[in-house]
């Protein structure tokens, strides 16, 4: 292989990652057959759609070609970026003799970044006490949808652990979201592609929350039943749905939705959980299922944390 293959492509250690809210850190690595060969200068190029970055309209970052060896945690240096967008970039690797290597086509797509959060904090209504706060509870809400989608994305934070539905249909397929902090010092919320989830007419959004380590109950060594920040389960949410003509709606977690407690009667990070199947609930999660019967849900407080991007990854 005369020169180089540049592959292998990650912002900010993940491969086309989706919700980041860090400064964007690029790399990628080179292989080859020469002996000795290696990397003279870079070029790294950053476009808003691929089309354009394809054709060499570089219209968010370019950074010229800085004579450097560096692969690894190159810093973005372009203009600020948007919230909630998604940016192609490649690079442009040199030899030893100057010739130039091109990348394939990666992306990254941004998070909230410092964007407000015009949903609420929520929790099921029956939560009034410790006690009631052992069981796992089931949160919901439906919607139409009257135009085609061109992109949907989940932007969600549930204290202590989540997991997110959108027709009934595991918005991912990670588990124990999300990860342990200090939640009065920063709480980290997860971006899930649900595009292909959504349909025409009526969508269902549900949600299960669990106690997890925000509200652990039982003794450990580190005194976490006696942390300042701990509380009851809650959740915060925002399913951006983007459509053909431009248009964008934004689905919100309010008081308009609808809570009522799982078949899971107890829930515990240190006590596992107690599953009664006499309770379960077949389709909750589903448009198609009568919530009519279930209570209302309600503005809980904030942990008090930041709300930043989960950039890892995930279990």
């Amino acid at each position: 292989m005369k020169g180089f293959n540049v592959s292998e492509l990650t912002c900010n250690y993940l491969k086309n990652p989706i919700g980041i809210d860090t400064i964007p850190r690029f790399s990628w690595k080179l292989f080859s057959d020469i002996r000795a060969q290696h990397q003279t200068a870079y070029r790294l190029l950053i476009s808003s759609s691929k089309e354009k970055l394809i054709s060499g309209i570089i219209d968010v970052w370019d950074s010229g070609k800085i004579s450097c060896s560096q692969s690894i945690h190159v810093n973005y240096e372009g203009k600020a970026l948007s919230p909630c967008t998604r940016y192609y970039w490649r690079v442009i690797a040199f030899d030893i003799e100057d010739m130039p290597f091109e990348s394939e086509i990666a992306y990254f797509e941004t998070g909230k970044l410092n964007e407000k959060w015009n949903a609420n904090w929520i929790t099921a209504n029956y939560i009034q006490k410790e006690a009631s706060a052992y069981a796992a509870p089931y949160l919901r809400t439906s919607f139409d949808i009257n135009k085609k989608v061109a992109n949907a994305r989940l932007y969600i934070c549930g204290l202590g652990y989540f997991e997110a539905y959108i027709n009934g249909v595991k918005a991912s397929n990670d588990v124990l979201s999300t990860a342990f902090t200090r939640y009065d010092s920063t709480v980290l919320y997860l971006t899930y592609d649900v595009t292909n989830t959504l349909k025409a007419g009526a969508n269902a959004f549900g949600v299960i929350l669990g106690n997890g380590w925000y509200n652990c109950f039982a003794e450990d060594p580190w005194n976490t039943r006696q942390a300042t920040w701990r509380h009851w389960p809650k959740v915060i949410a925002e399913l951006h749905i983007k459509f053909d003509d431009n248009s964008e709606t934004i689905i919100n977690t309010n008081p308009s939705w609808k809570s009522t407690q799982s078949p899971i009667t107890f829930n515990g990070i240190r006590n596992g959980e107690y599953y009664d199947a006499r309770l379960e609930i077949t389709g909750w999660n589903t448009p198609e299922f009568d919530d009519s019967n279930w209570d209302k849900t309600k503005i809980i407080r904030a942990p008090g944390g930041i709300l930043k991007a989960f950039e890892m990854q995930p279990i």
